[in-house]
């Protein structure tokens, strides 16, 4: 009901041009448990059909499996995915403890999400408390323990694109293991702190988050530096004549792009000096601890779809030139929906051997657009279910789509 709300209250404009749109509960849980059964099957290493049993009728080694994966909604609007994942999880994953109880452990310790629209992120905290709220058994609000602070794994940010210069090197740099750990225990003290515990926790939570970004930016002006250098080298080099190379126009363009991007680092570094806050949200920083894992286990989610040409010319630039899927160059009604942008990006922050599931345009499995997506996903994860819901009652979805159910592990 909520989710409708929220999608219900939007200009009708605005949700046009955010592709926002309720995605029907039978099909999250579906979607959801499609995903997690590629999870045990991988790691109980047994048959999908076994793995789904088991998911259903869960025993303590598929307990232990659950309680430590991660999952990721990287576009979680009003949190449908992360509310079937709590239920699911506290059904599936815990075998100690009340209904309430099991719940507060998969919200501190499984449950990540990231969404652009800040009313989007607080009714997905929301929903996420309701669900707690629901299981309780006291009838008197005193006798409630404090509900989970969430606004440490639900975050208000950019999925598709990171801070200045730190495009192309997430992952290069992995930050301290102590500071690493250090990071997950605040962020789980975080969770159930209150009053002026919670406070106190949460100054020294942002001023770690804030001690990893200042690392992966130094890092980046080490990698720029060092670029700039290669680059200057190669122009001083000899050609076969004895006469220096010099910069041609290749080298020029990639020297003047390397400066730029140097530059908005040195820019950004000083300004996280200045200013004392992180102006921009990085999944590495806030998320350190599980990208010192490699990633998260489950990317899932249901993200934007936004045909090419509603989208902002300065934005499609900028996409064609941070997404190899979504550059095609296609012609008008033939260029890439942001959904494809997404999937990447959903690629990107999944762990090797983990699991993406996501629902998509259906024309992404024939359109010429969707060409670079489809190699790379046949060359370099592995297809569990691609399911055609093109059927799917409009009713269903408050709106006429085409959709594709697709499961994939990271993996070739």
């Amino acid at each position: 009901m909520l989710g409708r709300v929220f999608e219900g209250v939007m200009a009708p404009e605005h949700r046009r041009a955010s592709g926002t749109f309720y995605t029907p509960a039978v099909l999250v849980d579906r979607l959801l448990d499609a995903a997690l059964t590629v999870i045990l099957a991988e790691k109980l290493g047994c048959t999908e059909a076994e793995a789904e049993s088991r998911l259903h009728e869960p025993g303590s080694e598929t307990a232990r499996i659950l309680r430590s994966i991660t999952v990721l909604d990287p576009a979680v609007g009003s949190g449908a995915f992360l509310l079937s994942a709590l239920h699911r999880l506290a059904a599936s994953g815990e075998s100690a403890g009340s209904p309430v109880a099991r719940k507060r452990r998969v919200l501190q310790r499984n449950l990540f999400g990231v969404d652009q629209n800040a009313a989007a992120v607080r009714l997905a905290e929301l929903r996420l408390w309701l669900s707690v709220i629901a299981d309780d058994p006291n009838d008197r609000p005193e006798q409630v323990r404090p509900l989970p602070n969430l606004d440490c794994l639900i975050r208000q940010g950019d999925s598709l694109f990171d801070p200045p210069g730190l495009e192309l090197s997430a992952g290069a740099d992995r930050p301290d293991e102590d500071l690493v750990a250090e990071l997950s225990r605040l962020r789980r003290e975080v969770i159930v702190a209150t009053g002026y515990t919670k406070r106190s926790l949460v100054r020294e939570l942002h001023a770690l988050e804030r001690r990893v970004l200042d690392g992966s930016l130094e890092a980046a002006e080490r990698r720029h530096r060092s670029a700039v250098a290669e680059c200057l080298q190669q122009g001083r080099a000899l050609d076969l004549f004895g006469g220096r190379r010099g910069l041609d126009g290749h080298l020029r363009a990639q020297l003047s792009g390397l400066r730029h991007s140097l530059k908005r680092v040195r820019q950004a570094r000083r300004q996280l000096f200045d200013e004392g806050e992180i102006p921009w949200f990085h999944y590495q920083s806030a998320f350190a601890d599980v990208f010192a894992r490699g990633g998260f286990d489950l990317v899932i989610g249901n993200p934007p779809w936004l045909r090419s040409e509603a989208i902002p010319p300065l934005v499609r630039k900028q996409l064609s030139g941070r997404y190899r899927w979504w550059r095609t160059g296609g012609t008008y009604g033939n260029a890439p929906d942001l959904a494809v942008a997404f999937l990447e990006r959903a690629f990107e922050l999944t762990a090797a051997n983990g699991v993406m599931a996501m629902l998509v345009p259906a024309k992404i499995a024939s359109a010429g657009y969707g060409a670079a997506a489809r190699h790379a996903l046949a060359s370099a994860t592995t297809l569990h279910f691609l399911d055609d819901l093109t059927g799917t009652s409009k009713a269903d979805f408050d709106a006429t789509v085409y959709p594709l159910a697709l499961v994939a592990t990271r993996s070739r």
